[in-house]
């Protein structure tokens, strides 16, 4: 892409084509922590099948309480990223 091409970002995916491998689904916010957005996020991310779902986490706050805990310890990876440029967080988990 475009801004690829700009940030010097090179991506390598495996492309790793086993129709039984879990499919890996990341989710950005600032709010996982006691707020309206995690209120409506949390029974979706508490029902999510782990069986089939590889889940991430990206936190972009400061602010951690008992719900980020939940949230951190129902994901598979958690990834504090608050201090991130752009570029450093597409690199992550490439």
């Amino acid at each position: 892409t475009e801004w690829q091409n700009k940030a010097g970002v090179k991506f390598n995916y495996s492309r790793d084509k086993n129709p039984d491998r879990k499919l890996r689904l990341g989710f950005v916010s600032g709010d996982f922590f006691n707020h309206p957005v995690s209120h409506f996020l949390r029974p979706f991310w508490d029902n999510i099948n782990r069986q089939e779902f590889f889940i991430v986490g990206y936190n972009n706050s400061e602010t951690h309480d008992k719900v980020t805990d939940h949230f951190e310890s129902t994901s598979n990876l958690w990834r504090e990223i608050r201090s991130y440029s752009s570029v450093e967080l597409a690199k992550t988990d490439t």
